[in-house]
């Protein structure tokens, strides 16, 4: 009969500072040793029994980790086992088939050593500065004297018990950006059903948010995503040169009358703009990333897929006369070959780049050839 080995245990505390440099000051007066600077991205997966993250490094390296623990302000005990990886993007990618993404959390770790206890100084994409207490139990070691220990620590590091935060990271980050309400999502859809949109259509819209539905794992805000998504193309006229600045105009006023948090607000706003264009240098931020790669999707569907967009573009743009709309759509695919990649994120680069090449420079061909006398 196997047996299981019993889980590793820990009083943890988690709490919302204002400033990591007091803490850091605090935990050199301790002689803590450190810090170890730790880059990690966790993914989350549905799990009914407790929690299952995937953490990656900066190395490539990464880790699964299964944990239970009570969702309290204050001490509580956890349990956990851990087991490593070598490949954790492939492992991602197949827990989230497997049992869906719950979310993904990615931070800037200070590490900090004080006899058995792990201070981490964390910086959270998304959501501020924290620090975490983890204090290691020995196997006979009961709940109790753990928390007394991290109780000590917290008055060390002056960490009051205002600033104690319950749950994960996660559900930190699920909170700060709502769902959009069914009635907004009725409305523009409806913007979406306009006459004219033979591409930019409420069809366009439906297949970006399947694409969002297997990239959960990548997002750091998925309901960020899906809202730029609905709003992106909301405002749409081919005349106008200021779609993507109307649409993200739009984007604030609606949501600011739900009183989203400002935060989200913005971000939806910029993912909106970077649609303009889609230049692809110098964005830092992996959900802007992803967005764009989705929204470029179309490009590497199967070439009667990408031929039926192409036709739909042309319809949208029947005002234009030929040669015009020939030397402009030109340009527009050219300057899409002109780049190293068109995807931007590994998973979709490699899903879809080598198809989307081929249709691009198979469409500029049939506009030279329309082109020729």
């Amino acid at each position: 009969m196997r047996h299981h080995r019993p889980m590793a245990r820990n009083i943890e505390i988690k709490a919302r500072v204002p400033q990591l440099e007091a803490v850091a000051a605090a935990a050199h007066r301790l002689g803590a040793d450190g810090p170890v600077e730790i880059l990690q991205d966790d993914s989350f997966f549905a799990c009914p029994n407790g929690r299952l993250k995937l953490r990656a490094f900066a190395d490539g390296t990464g880790e699964l980790i299964f944990y239970r623990r009570a969702d309290q302000a204050g001490p509580k005990e956890s349990f956990y086992l851990r087991s490593r990886t070598p490949d954790p993007d492939v492992l991602r990618e197949s827990l989230t088939l497997a049992y869906g993404c719950a979310g993904r959390v990615r931070k800037k770790r200070l590490l900090y050593m004080h006899g058995r206890t792990r201070i981490h100084l964390d910086q959270v994409q998304g959501l501020g500065t924290f620090v975490e207490l983890e204090v290691v139990l020995r196997e006979d070691e009961s709940a109790e004297d753990g928390t007394s220990e991290a109780h000590r620590l917290m008055q060390l590091l002056s960490i009051d018990r205002s600033e104690l935060i319950e749950g994960a990271y996660v559900d930190l980050l699920q909170a700060a950006t709502p769902a959009l309400p069914p009635a907004l999502k009725d409305t523009l859809a409806a913007r979406h059903r306009e006459p004219g949109r033979h591409y930019h259509g409420i069809a366009h819209v439906e297949a970006l948010l399947r694409w969002l539905d297997q990239s959960r794992d990548l997002a750091s805000d998925a309901r960020a995503i899906e809202a730029a998504i609905w709003f992106h193309d909301a405002v749409y006229d081919p005349r106008s040169a200021s779609n993507e600045a109307d649409s993200a105009q739009l984007a604030r006023s609606e949501l600011a009358a739900l009183q989203w948090p400002t935060h989200a607000v913005e971000k939806v706003q910029a993912l909106v703009l970077a649609t303009a264009g889609h230049a692809s240098d110098g964005i830092a931020d992996e959900d802007t990333r992803l967005f764009l790669d989705l929204d470029l999707s179309i490009l590497g569907q199967p070439a009667p897929v990408y031929a039926s967009y192409s036709a739909a573009i042309r319809a949208e743009y029947a005002h234009i006369e030929e040669a015009a709309y020939i030397a402009g759509r030109r340009r527009v695919l050219e300057s899409f070959l002109s780049r190293p990649s068109i995807y931007q994120t590994t998973r979709w680069r490699n899903a879809w780049e080598a198809q989307a090449q081929a249709n691009i420079r198979h469409e500029l061909q049939s506009l030279t050839l329309v082109q020729e006398p």
